[in-house]
């Protein structure tokens, strides 16, 4: 503000002396005051380049700063209106640089997440997902620009893309996903196992299989509690003549 404001002084200086010897309002007549006016330019010029730097930092910043920067960076006022914006904001949301001086909410139509967040009244940082079919996932901050007196005048915000972070995240929730799957389905298959293993596939009751396992650590309870342990077996007489005359079928259907 203090660049252009001493720029305008010193060229504004010339104009209005050049004005009063054309209209003849000289305070001496005759008198060309033209080059007094030169000389007032020159040093309000002078003034803004070593007061203010002016044609220097400014130009300087902007060029190898802003615009070098992979992040997307715009400004806007409290118009909403975008007033200043980088090469990599304009290639993040295909915007031409003569979008300055738009709303935000017309010339970012496209991206109403993010023309939101930037109606909030406090400084933000947060990861939104802006485009769910052709994923476009980016980090946002917003910083609020004040005067010393506390009166809001803009904002600065910036954008990174984590489209890539975003994608190598959903993949691995996906792959966890499935792996949780194939677990259970192991395990499943695993506890069917076990139970196919000690028992018996017709009848359902353990066999001599679960009773090997079993007895030896009943036996050894028994003995430290000193309680005494029965052991029932039963059978069918003549089973064997049952399958071989009738088959298997009847033997098993008589077992059931």
């Amino acid at each position: 503000r203090h660049q252009i404001s001493s720029l305008l002084i010193g060229v504004a200086a010339h104009w209005i002396g050049s004005l009063i010897y054309i209209l003849g309002l000289s305070p001496i007549p005759g008198l060309n005051i033209v080059p007094i006016t030169f000389t007032i330019t020159g040093l309000f010029i002078i003034w803004g380049l070593f007061r203010y730097q002016l044609f220097d930092l400014v130009p300087f910043a902007r060029t190898n700063l802003i615009d070098i920067m992979s992040e997307a960076v715009l400004v806007i006022d409290e118009q909403m209106r975008i007033v200043d914006i980088n090469l990599a904001a304009q290639k993040l949301f295909e915007l031409p640089h003569t979008c300055i001086g738009e709303d935000i909410e017309f010339a970012m139509a496209a991206w109403p997440g993010l023309t939101e967040l930037c109606q909030q009244t406090t400084d933000i940082h947060k990861e939104i997902l802006l485009n769910q079919e052709a994923p476009l996932c980016v980090d946002v901050r917003i910083s609020h620009f004040n005067l010393p007196t506390g009166q809001a005048v803009g904002k600065l915000i910036v954008i990174s893309n984590i489209t890539k972070r975003y994608k190598a995240v959903l993949t691995l929730f996906e792959v966890n996903e499935e792996l949780q799957k194939r677990y259970d389905e192991i395990a499943a298959l695993q506890a069917q196992l076990k139970e196919q293993a000690i028992s018996d596939a017709l009848t359902g009751l353990l066999n001599r299989h679960h009773l090997r396992d079993t007895l030896p650590k009943e036996i050894s309870r028994a003995k430290r509690g000193a309680y005494p342990l029965t052991l029932i077996m039963l059978d069918i007489d003549g089973f064997k003549q049952v399958n071989d005359i009738y088959g298997h079928d009847v033997g098993d259907s008589m077992l059931l």
